[in-house]
């Protein structure tokens, strides 16, 4: 459940560069997993400019939708977030893209699944269909963090 008043916002990464997974960490008897999230951007265009100057040092959550199946998966919890460990751009002649990591500095439980059903319509119409969220949208799949 959102926060009152939030609404997720969708962020687009380049399919092949999307990875969220888990990994174990921790002594005997209090071992627990580190969310991971990494992804590429393609360009360097001022709004995603500003979403990392805005969220660099936010509690962050990631839910990402694969192109099949009725779930997604989620990394980051109130109490475990996300932030925003890696935020590198590059503009030269070899790239113009932006690759974010996200992890949670605390341990907690294994990547979550959510039923795409139960993930919040964002604020943007177009993204809402592509992605199948609110009540007018089909479930249509995508990709997106």
């Amino acid at each position: 459940e959102m926060m009152p008043g939030k609404k997720p916002i969708a962020v687009y990464a380049t399919d092949s560069t999307i990875n969220i997974y888990h990994s174990s960490e921790g002594e005997d008897d209090a071992r627990g997993f580190i969310h991971h999230v990494d992804y590429e951007h393609p360009g360097t265009e001022l709004e995603h400019d500003e979403f990392v100057n805005n969220n660099i040092n936010e509690n962050l959550g990631a839910i990402v939708f694969g192109c099949s199946g009725e779930d997604a998966k989620i990394a980051g919890t109130p109490c475990t977030p996300l932030k925003m460990t890696k935020a590198d751009s590059q503009d030269n002649k070899e790239g113009d893209k932006n690759t974010i990591n996200l992890a949670s500095s605390l341990r907690g439980g294994t990547i979550g699944h959510i039923a795409k059903s139960l993930v919040p319509a964002t604020d943007n119409e177009e993204i809402n269909a592509v992605l199948g969220l609110g009540e007018a949208s089909s479930s249509s799949g995508g990709t997106g963090v």
